[in-house]
């Protein structure tokens, strides 16, 4: 009984962003159990899929949902991007007409770099595992039935070498490019913890350990630390 509870609270806190999608019109279409007999393999493995990717993944969707839909302020959910005096969620420029071109790429590229500081220290945990995850990724969008030719989360992902973020950059040329592919990559995200019961619990099991969890956190930051010395450049033009 107690377990379960604390299952409910740690799950719904990191979740908790997740009760925006309710609302809104994107693609998120609820979380799919994959079948891959290779993912059932690799549940619970600490080389492939353990307690730490899952932690990584629950951060990394958490860091998504906030760019597309802002964070609560007085009541209200305000955006991170700062356009003519007002700030912007991804969702709200998606559907922002820009009277100059310009201005829109301008603002594109930053919030993309965005996305690379928020993300990156999770894809390098990951890299090592990227073909195995291109199988994943492809049985997730098939399902969700997103798995066209010019699928940007597709074709990112079939990416050689460590060029994945370079060829982000390379395909998200507008806003609906951005929030397609981050919807497309959190219904994938939300794929792969679901058909993970066991690395899962292995997460819950771990938020007991402090000392643990403090060693993630610490891991996160400094990578958190190098990638944003790596992206201010592109804040300053």
């Amino acid at each position: 009984m107690i377990k379960n509870i604390f299952y409910s609270i740690t799950w719904c806190s990191f979740l908790s962003c997740a009760l925006l999608v309710g609302s809104s019109k994107g693609p998120i279409t609820g979380n799919i159990i994959l079948s891959s007999p290779l993912l059932s393999t690799f549940d619970g493995k600490s080389f492939a899929v353990g307690p730490e990717k899952i932690h990584a993944k629950l951060i990394m969707r958490t860091q998504i949902l906030q760019m597309l839909y802002g964070v609560a302020k007085n009541g209200k959910r305000q955006g991170f991007y700062s356009f003519n005096g007002d700030l912007y969620t991804i969702e709200q420029l998606h559907k922002l007409t820009f009277n100059d071109p310009s201005e829109e790429k301008t603002l594109l590229e930053q919030v993309k770099a965005d996305f690379e500081i928020r993300v990156q220290p999770f894809i390098e945990m990951g890299r090592s595992f990227k073909p195995q995850m291109l199988i994943f990724i492809g049985e997730s969008l098939r399902l969700h039935k997103r798995n066209h030719p010019s699928n940007i989360l597709l074709r990112w992902a079939e990416t050689d070498g460590n060029n994945d973020m370079e060829a982000f950059y390379s395909y998200v040329n507008s806003f609906k490019d951005l929030s397609e592919f981050l919807y497309d990559l959190l219904n994938f995200l939300d794929d792969m913890i679901s058909s993970c019961p066991k690395a899962r619990q292995q997460f819950i099991d771990t938020l007991k350990t402090d000392k643990e969890k403090k060693v993630y956190e610490q891991q996160f930051q400094k990578l958190f630390e190098q990638q944003k010395t790596k992206i201010n450049r592109l804040y300053e033009h």
